[in-house]
C-alpha cells in the first residue's frame, strides 16, 4: 500500500510540475495601449503582450471580461464575433482584440492569461491578470486617468 502511495505522489509531481514551469515563464502582461475612450458601438482595438522570462514562448489562453453587461469583444474588427477567450499561440506575444459597447459608462477591461490552450482550461491554472478602464461616452473623447494595472494572480483567486 505505501509503494502504491509513492508512485501515485512520484506521478503527480511529474504531471503537476511542468504547469508550474509554463507559468514561471511568464514574467508579466501588459496592455500596450492606455485606456481608452469610445462613443457608443465604437470598436475599439485592445492588444495584451505577454512578456516571458525565458526563451519558451508556450501557447497560452487569454480569458476577456467586462463590468459591463452590454460589452463584447471578439477578434475581428470587421468580421464581429462575440468571444470571451482567444488562444495566443506559441512563439507569439502580442494579441489584438477589439471590444465595443452599446451603453454609455465607464467600465473595467480584465484579461486573464493562462499557461495552457484554450481547448485544455481549468479552474485551477495558475494565471496572470491585468485590468484597465474604459469610457463609453457620446461626448467624452477623453480617456480616463486610471493607470492600467497588472497584478499576478494564481487559480486560488
Amino acid at each position: 500500500m505505501k509503494k502504491m502511495k509513492k508512485i501515485f505522489f512520484i506521478l503527480g509531481l511529474l504531471l503537476i510540475l511542468p504547469l508550474m514551469a509554463f507559468a514561471g515563464d511568464i514574467s508579466q502582461i501588459v496592455f500596450t495601449n492606455d485606456p481608452r475612450a469610445a462613443k457608443p458601438d465604437e470598436v475599439v482595438q485592445l492588444t495584451v503582450q505577454v512578456q516571458y522570462a525565458g526563451d519558451s514562448h508556450p501557447t497560452v489562453c487569454m480569458q476577456m471580461f467586462t463590468d459591463s453587461g452590454t460589452g463584447q469583444f471578439s477578434s475581428s474588427d470587421t468580421n464581429w464575433n462575440s468571444v470571451s477567450q482567444l488562444t495566443i499561440n506559441s512563439n507569439w506575444t502580442n494579441k489584438n482584440f477589439y471590444y465595443k459597447d452599446s451603453t454609455e459608462g465607464n467600465y473595467i477591461l480584465t484579461v486573464k492569461v493562462m499557461p495552457v490552450s484554450c481547448s485544455a482550461l481549468t479552474d485551477e491554472e495558475a494565471q496572470w491578470t491585468i485590468s484597465q478602464n474604459i469610457t463609453i461616452s457620446n461626448e467624452s473623447t477623453e480617456p480616463p486617468s486610471d493607470e492600467p494595472e497588472t497584478t499576478p494572480t494564481t487559480g486560488d483567486s
